[in-house]
């Protein structure tokens, strides 16, 4: 019994030890201080590699993985790498609108958006 115990003690630590926060928490946090920018380079999951946005009325298969956008209060925000993917969620067309940027799969090294009165934009240019 106390070698299950200690077990047990040992599995919570590592778990709670391997959970940050997520990309949905990360980019709720910079859209409740207003930001101007929005940089998934740096708040996308780890191993990212492409993200997706799925406007309302919209359907996807990312990675192997079909996704379906009924709702038209809000976009889909899936980020994948080559393989599988590693996290998506829906963010309300209230809080930042995703429906004016292009339907297309955005690489990791672009991932890069402006924010003007509530809609997301892609950032065009890009320093070397």
């Amino acid at each position: 019994m106390l070698k299950l115990k200690k077990l047990l003690v040992l599995s919570l630590g590592i778990t709670l030890i391997g959970c940050g926060d997520s990309a949905r928490q990360k980019i709720e946090t910079k859209l409740e201080q207003n930001a101007t920018n929005l940089n998934l380079i740096e708040l996308g999951p780890t191993g990212w590699t492409s993200m997706r946005f799925i406007h309302p009325y919209k359907k996807a298969n990312i990675a192997g993985q079909e996704f379906n956008n009924e709702n038209n209060k809000a976009c889909i925000w899936v980020f994948s790498n080559n393989e599988k993917v590693l996290e998506s969620f829906e963010i309300s067309r209230e809080k930042i609108d995703c429906i004016e940027l292009e339907d297309k799969i955005f690489s990791k090294n672009k991932a890069v958006f402006i924010i003007k009165k509530g809609l997301l934009q892609e950032r065009k240019s890009f320093k070397k």
